[in-house]
């Protein structure tokens, strides 16, 4: 039977009350997104923030954003058995704040994978360069055993999420990614967590993959996007767990 725990609540509250061990953390955290853009596109910064960044994803130093992410790779770390793995997706230019925080606890870089859009969205006049790629850092806790498994290529060609699988979370990734991902990393009855969950890719792909899922999603929105895409409490042979620290 497969098990899936959701947890409405801010990751930094929920993580530390969670008891579970687990042998994959995948997730797409915030990452200061927005405040980048807001640089590069906007002869105003302070007005793009205000008009298109959620909360979520704004930061309002550099500092605070390397305590945030530090804070809940912290937890995670320690959630992780031996030997277990994170895949998690960056800032491509700020990927040593994950790496080198982490090599500090031991864990060895398994690689660097880019999720490549081979048709995005045009930018605008002000940017010379289109950001078409995000990198998903692998990284493997010290100990345990691992089953070698087939090698997949460092990089993912795609075009942009569209269609019926398209949901409003502006930062969905594909299910595809995350199913081949969960299939590399762990095996059937391992448990997958995701403190960030959004749209509720990584849960979903945990399912079709017999794995179970624990996730933490703060916006009321998209725990309810959650649930339509899971079928909340429908599925055959699924223990179903909500727990809501709002």
């Amino acid at each position: 039977m497969v098990k899936v725990k959701l947890y409405h609540g801010d990751a930094l509250k929920v993580l530390p009350l969670i008891m579970e061990k687990v042998d994959l953390v995948l997730t797409d955290p915030p990452f200061a997104i927005y405040n980048d853009m807001a640089g590069r596109r906007e002869s105003n910064p302070e007005k793009y923030r205000r008009e298109y960044s959620d909360e979520w994803d704004y930061f309002k130093t550099e500092a605070d954003f390397e305590f945030f992410t530090h804070k809940w790779l912290g937890y995670v770390k320690s959630l992780l058995k031996p030997g277990g793995f994170i895949a998690t997706y960056f800032d491509k230019y700020k990927i040593n704040m994950v790496i080198d925080y982490l090599e500090h606890f031991d864990f060895k870089p398994v690689g660097i994978i880019a999720d490549i859009v081979q048709n995005p969205v045009p930018p605008p006049p002000s940017v010379l360069i289109n950001d078409t790629w995000a990198p998903i850092i692998v990284m493997r806790k010290d100990g345990g055993s691992f089953n070698n498994k087939k090698a997949i290529k460092d990089h993912i060609l795609r075009n942009i999420l569209s269609g019926s699988e398209r949901t409003e979370h502006p930062t969905q990734k594909p299910l595809s990614i995350f199913v081949n991902l969960i299939n590399l990393f762990t095996s059937e009855g391992d448990t997958v967590l995701d403190p960030f969950l959004g749209s509720g890719t990584t849960m979903l792909a945990s399912i079709k993959t017999g794995r179970n899922c624990i996730g933490i999603e703060r916006n009321n929105k998209y725990i309810e996007v959650i649930k339509d895409r899971v079928k909340w409490g429908k599925g055959f042979d699924i223990e179903y767990e909500f727990l809501s620290f709002k």
